[in-house]
């Protein structure tokens, strides 16, 4: 039996389509997963968001150039070989940003956010807005074009409870997986390649909101204004 031309046509249409979702469901895939990115940063612009949506998935992107340069601190402090130095690293890291992070964030949350719900059901404005003020570096409230400084400003704050956790955490799993250091040694290489990566993040992070808060003067000068009344 000869095919018509009509099926020809109808069957040629669906191998180019076929065709052309094999070539582009990569790229589908790709936009896919910086869609997924770009949420957190849409949605803590129009309503508010637990910043850990931004700092946790940031933490895994940054997690192979964390893991080298701290492993190069424990090979400079430590003085051990560069197996050994990357497998510590790797596994403090490892879990510092799996379970360190986010339960750091859950519990600086439920610190700063007690006393900011208790001032504000039983204390003046003025006073419970000051008492609330610690509660914007875990939670921020909706961000509007003239205020996105706010959001790495945060985040830098933040930055600061992750520090000592991360110190605290991978010291005892350097401890655990080295017997033949001392625990003063352990405790420096921590502090000192924490210091190093959070540092230069948090340093990022106050660059680029000191640029956000510069360049809208007019609206700066509102949210300071909005703030004293």
């Amino acid at each position: 039996m000869i095919a018509s031309g009509a099926d020809v046509r109808s069957r040629r249409g669906l191998e180019e389509r076929i065709s052309s979702f094999a070539r582009h469901r990569r790229t589908g895939l790709v936009m896919l997963i910086l869609c997924g990115l770009l949420v957190p940063v849409v949605a803590i612009a129009d309503a508010g968001v637990p910043l850990v949506a931004v700092a946790w998935p940031a933490s895994w992107m940054l997690l192979l150039p964390i893991i080298a340069v701290e492993a190069v601190v424990a090979r400079r402090v430590l003085r051990l070989e560069w197996d050994r130095s990357f497998k510590i690293s790797a596994a403090a890291n490892a879990a510092s940003t799996l379970l360190g992070i986010p339960l750091t964030w859950a519990l600086t949350f439920a610190v700063t956010a007690v006393p900011a719900f208790l001032a504000g059901r039983f204390l003046p404005d003025d006073v419970a807005v000051i008492i609330a003020a610690p509660m914007y570096a875990t939670w921020l409230p909706p961000v509007q074009k003239n205020t996105v400084w706010m959001i790495p400003t945060a985040l830098a704050l933040l930055c600061v409870p992750f520090l000592l956790t991360s110190v605290w955490l991978e010291g005892k799993i350097a401890r655990k997986m080295v017997s033949t250091v001392t625990t003063a040694d352990i405790r420096r290489w921590a502090w000192c390649a924490n210091l190093l990566s959070y540092g230069g993040i948090i340093i990022t992070l106050l660059i680029n909101a000191f640029i956000l808060y510069n360049r809208a003067p007019v609206a700066r000068l509102r949210f300071k204004f909005e703030l004293q009344h």
